[in-house]
């Protein structure tokens, strides 16, 4: 071998070595903040009690979610989640807050609930029967061919 090839190759080594690394440089793990993050401060001058549906706004912002079956409740939902690699994202720490109000539109208490009172939801993965038949499209045009004439056309004018 010569000794420009042999130099070549070594250079060809270093550079894939340098590639490798800037590669995995980026393939560590990845943060993701989501949602509506309150601060301590800010959950501090919301449990202190009696502000306003305004003030509550001003304060923390818009909700992440309201109560389903009336509006005296305000959620405010963050979650914080690591990806490793291609991975599914593990969770961190999550926060819900829950503000409710009286009847005046005065805040009358403060939920505050962490990753320790979260639970995970089995969902149901049984499917609905439909009726009907399981016909393609193909089949559904074919089929209505020859079942009309041209005299039920007339009839219908």
């Amino acid at each position: 071998m010569s000794a420009s090839f042999v130099g070549l190759a070594r250079l060809a080594a270093v550079g894939a070595a340098l590639a490798l690394g800037a590669c995995a440089a980026d393939i560590e793990s990845r943060i993701d903040t989501r949602g509506n993050w309150v601060r301590a401060s800010q959950i501090e001058k919301v449990m202190s009690g009696g502000q306003t549906r305004a003030e509550v706004l001003e304060l923390l912002g818009t909700p992440s979610s309201i109560s389903t079956f009336d509006d005296q409740t305000w959620y405010y939902i963050g979650r914080v989640t690591v990806r490793q690699l291609f991975f599914h994202p593990t969770v961190v720490d999550q926060q819900v807050l829950a503000v409710h109000f009286d009847e005046a539109g005065r805040v009358a208490a403060v939920d505050q609930l962490g990753v320790d009172k979260a639970r995970d939801i089995a969902f149901v993965e049984r499917q609905t029967a439909t009726t009907g038949h399981s016909e393609g499209v193909i089949q559904q045009l074919l089929g209505n061919i020859g079942r009309f004439s041209a005299e039920d056309y007339r009839s219908r004018r």
